[in-house]
C-alpha cells in the first residue's frame, strides 16, 4: 500500500501572512541600514547629560530671553490635601503648620498629635541650577487610626511604639542628612537618617 502523504491545504491568507512577513523583514532591514549608516554625533559628557536632566526640557528649550516669572502654589485647606476619610481618623484637623524656611525632609504635626505629618520640598534646594527664589511645595499625608508619626524613624507608628510627639521638633534636625555627602575612610557617601550632623 503506498504511503498516505497529509494533504496541505493552502488559503489565500497564508500567501497574504507571507508577503506581510517578508514586507517586515524588509522594514526590519531598512531600518537596520540607516542607523548603521547615519552620521556619529559628538558624545556629550555625562555632566552635561546631568546638567540637562536636571533643568528640564522647560529651561532647555525655552526661547533666549525667556524669564522664569516667580509663582508660588497656593496651599489648600489641609482637609482638602488629606484623604476623603480623613475626618474618620482624626475628628479635628487643625490647619497650622507651614513649610516655609524649612529643608526637604519629613516633619510631624505637634498641633494634630503627629497624626499629621507633612514632606516639605523646597525647590530651591533640590534644583538649585533652576530655581533661586524660595518656592516650597508641601504635601500632607494622615497616619491610620491607632498610629502616629513618629520623627525618629520618619514612619507611622503603634501609639505605644513612637516617641512622643512633644519631642519631634527636637529631631527636625535629622532631616538636614537628606542629600548630605559625607567623607568617611576617604570615600564619599550619602549621611544616614540619623547621623549626627558634627
Amino acid at each position: 500500500m503506498p504511503p498516505i502523504f497529509p494533504r496541505i491545504v493552502y488559503s489565500p491568507f497564508d500567501f497574504i501572512y507571507k508577503e506581510a512577513m517578508q514586507t517586515k523583514i524588509l522594514l526590519l532591514i531598512a531600518v537596520v541600514a540607516a542607523f548603521a549608516y547615519a552620521r556619529p554625533r559628538a558624545l556629550t559628557p555625562p555632566n552635561d547629560i546631568l546638567l540637562q536632566l536636571q533643568k528640564g526640557n522647560v529651561f532647555t528649550a525655552a526661547p533666549s530671553g525667556a524669564t522664569l516669572v516667580k509663582t508660588i502654589p497656593p496651599i489648600p485647606n489641609l482637609v482638602d490635601r488629606l484623604p476623603d476619610n480623613a475626618t474618620l481618623i482624626r475628628a479635628n484637623i487643625v490647619d497650622t503648620f507651614r513649610c516655609d524656611g524649612r529643608n526637604y525632609g519629613y516633619y510631624g504635626d505637634v498641633d494634630n498629635d503627629c497624626q499629621v505629618f507633612h514632606v516639605c520640598v523646597p525647590l530651591k534646594q533640590i534644583y538649585p541650577v533652576n530655581f533661586t527664589s524660595d518656592i516650597t511645595y508641601q504635601f500632607s499625608f494622615i497616619c491610620p487610626a491607632h498610629t502616629v508619626f513618629t520623627q525618629d524613624a520618619k514612619v507611622c507608628a503603634w501609639e505605644s511604639e513612637a516617641i512622643p510627639c512633644s519631642e519631634s521638633p527636637a529631631l527636625y534636625w535629622m532631616n538636614n542628612n537628606f542629600f548630605r555627602i559625607v567623607e568617611e575612610f576617604g570615600k564619599k557617601r550619602y549621611a544616614y537618617v540619623n547621623e549626627p550632623l558634627s
